[in-house]
């Protein structure tokens, strides 16, 4: 099996994103550390990323293992970012938007 371009990596991080964006979020509501919830996201992120190799074509050749390392390193991955952008200033207030537009007034 041919070596994934660059292209095609970032097409698959592309499709896990708005995943990770979900467990990110789903996660933070939760009392845990942040080392629990970081593993959590991604070993989720990886279960469905696995699955999803199943039905989406353009995912078939590009492993785990090569996607990884764009998204768990703590500090440096994707899941990271978004925990970031998440707990700032702006995250806080995008997410009250969201919630506003989404009917969520339990805050």
């Amino acid at each position: 099996m041919p070596s994934p371009t660059s292209a095609e990596i970032t097409k698959a991080i592309t499709v896990v994103q708005p995943i990770a964006e979900s467990l990110v979020a789903t996660a933070e509501k939760s009392e845990a550390s942040g080392p629990v919830k970081h593993q959590a996201v991604a070993s989720g992120l990886e279960m469905v990323y696995r699955a999803l190799q199943k039905s989406i074509k353009e995912l078939r050749n590009i492993p785990w293992e090569v996607i990884e390392p764009y998204l768990v390193p703590v500090g440096s991955g994707l899941i990271s970012a978004i925990v970031t952008m998440a707990n700032s200033l702006f995250g806080k207030m995008w997410g009250k938007l969201a919630d506003l537009f989404n009917g969520d007034d339990n805050d």
